[in-house]
This record gives structure tokens, sequence and C-alpha cells, in this order.
């Protein structure tokens, strides 16, 4: 069980992992939440919790969950779940283990940071940032490398993700590549020559 945590709004939100993580007691994370005035409600969610849960001021409740063991029968799948006041809880699935929890900005925009990959040749690291606008489709952009630090989110929305790339030799020099999700344009990533000294911000 996490911290009871309180939002600006007075909204009160509580998670609770179950099971076991067996086949026949799976992992469960339960969201409740206490709005001012209004019943309880609770969402359960395949998965174990990825990270602390995120509340909004306004009371928009956000949790990554994550399930799969990283085989290829049972990949890595990351759900986010969430609840926006006055409506229904929603769900998106992701593939990939998440990097990081999920981030909410200042105008709702919800973004997630999810890994794939072993780092072989034949099965490189790739990093994607997934993005949830208010009443906007779900979007996703990949990039290669190991996802260094989780997804940032800015006040006007506006989500940037950076991903290490290199061993670090002659042949396979350390690149750092960063994706940038605008709202209203399509996604840009950039490499950069050299290793990350910090995370974007």
């Amino acid at each position: 069980t996490h911290s009871t945590q309180v939002g600006a709004d007075g909204t009160l939100l509580q998670i609770a992992q179950i099971g076991s993580g067996t086949a026949a007691d799976p992992y469960l994370t339960t969201v409740t939440v206490l709005r001012p005035g209004q019943p309880a409600t609770s969402t359960t969610i395949a998965g174990y919790p990825s990270d602390v849960a995120q509340i909004r001021a306004d009371g928009t409740v956000v949790q990554a969950a994550q399930t799969g063991s990283g085989t290829a029968a049972k990949p890595y799948l990351t759900t986010v779940t969430v609840l926006r006041p006055g409506q229904p809880a929603t769900s998106t699935s992701i593939a990939g283990a998440p990097y990081g929890g999920a981030q909410v900005g200042a105008d709702g925009t919800i973004v997630q940071a999810t890994q794939t990959g072993s780092g072989t040749a034949a099965n490189p690291y790739q990093t994607t940032v997934t993005v949830l606008r208010p009443g906007q489709p779900t979007t996703s952009t990949a990039i290669s490398g190991y996802p260094f630090g989780g997804a940032q989110v800015g006040p006007d929305g506006t989500a940037v993700q950076i991903a290490a790339i290199g061993s670090g030799t002659a042949a396979d020099p350390y690149r750092t590549a960063v994706a940038v999700l605008r709202p209203g344009q399509p996604a840009t990533s950039t490499t950069i020559t050299g290793a990350i000294s910090q995370r974007a911000q």
C-alpha cells in the first residue's frame, strides 16, 4: 500500500497493490479516489504499480502499472490509467517496461516513458515516450537508446525524453537522442554527439 496523497482541490488518492505475482494470483493495482462531496471510486488495473501516482491540482489522477516478465512469451507491458474529474477512468497500454512514473502537466497532458530491447545488436535498446492529451488521441514516439530519466512535461503540454546511445568505443561512440512532442505539432527527434551530462529540463 502506498501513502495517501491529497490534491490541491481536496481530492484524496490511495494506491494499493495486491497479489503475489503468480499465474493464479497475479499482481493488481487498485486506485481509490475520494473527491469532496462525492462517493469514493476504485479502479483496478492489472500489474504492479510503477512509481508513485500523480495527482494534479484539478483532481486528475494518473497511475502506471507493469505486467510481464520481459520474455518473448510475456513481454513487459505498461498500462497508464487516468481518472479525470467527472469522466470515466481510461487505461492505455504501451509496449515495454515503464521508466519512471507517469507525469501530469499543468494543462492535463500526461506523459510516460517506456523501454524495450536488451541492448544487443539484434535487439537494441529503444525508448518510447507516450503522450495523452485531454480530448485527443494518444500519440507515441520511439527513439533509439536507453532512457535517461523519466519523461518530462512542461506547463503548455510540451513533452521531452532523452536516451543514451553507444558504448563509448570508436566504432560505437556515445550519443544522446532527444525526442520532443509539442501540442499540435509533429514529434521531432535529434541525436547529439556525446554522453548525457544531465537529464532534460
